[in-house]
């Protein structure tokens, strides 16, 4: 007489296939738009920007290149 697979197996083994599963249903939908998104990402570019540019001219923009 054979065993079954699933009787021949490791009390302890974890199933990878159930953790799988369980974790595409854990997923949470995504709650922002792909334009929300972007919106946010340029947002923060032009702080970065913003920010970059005050570091290499700490006393501001002070005039054109005519001066």
């Amino acid at each position: 007489m054979q065993r079954s697979c699933l009787q021949r197996r490791h009390p302890y083994a974890i199933d990878i296939h159930s953790l799988r599963r369980a974790n595409s249903h854990a997923r949470s939908p995504r709650k922002l738009c792909t334009a929300q998104i972007a919106l946010q990402s340029a947002r923060q570019a032009w702080r970065k920007a913003q920010d970059l540019f005050a570091f290499f001219f700490p006393q501001g923009y002070c005039g054109g290149p005519a001066k």
